[in-house]
């Protein structure tokens, strides 16, 4: 608890998250388990569709609602992957899910292309393949 990233998250949602940084041999790649309360309960079809609605022009994020995504999966790719959305049984307010990247891609790498991108009045996505 208490890491920068869910501080820096939580301030700019105005509300609390958590989440679990996962520490592995990876010679690049993160994985994180991100848990969440919310402000209402919520099914779990509705979960999928805020997250597929929200992200549907995002071209570098992904959305796998029903599976857990994996490191190997984002590796040499500047896309993030978000899966395993899951509700609490007990609490439907409550709610988890995991997001992998390669993070040197995903990272400050992609994010300095898609600046210079904008900057220089090209698409965003120019010299990025998802």
């Amino acid at each position: 608890t208490g890491h920068l990233h869910e501080r820096e998250v939580s301030h700019h949602l105005g509300q609390a998250i958590r989440f679990a940084p996962h520490v592995a041999p990876f010679f690049r790649g993160i994985t994180t388990t991100i848990m969440a309360r919310l402000k209402r309960p919520i099914d779990p079809i509705e979960l999928s569709q805020l997250y597929e609605h929200f992200y549907a022009n995002h071209h570098l994020i992904k959305i796998r609602p029903d599976e857990i995504p994996f490191v190997r999966d984002a590796t040499n790719s500047p896309q993030a992957t978000i899966g395993g959305l899951t509700i609490d049984e007990n609490n439907p307010c409550h709610v988890s899910l995991v997001v992998t990247l390669d993070n040197l891609l995903k990272g400050a790498a992609s994010q300095a292309i898609q600046n210079i991108n904008l900057a220089s009045g090209f698409d965003p996505m120019e010299g990025l393949t998802p």
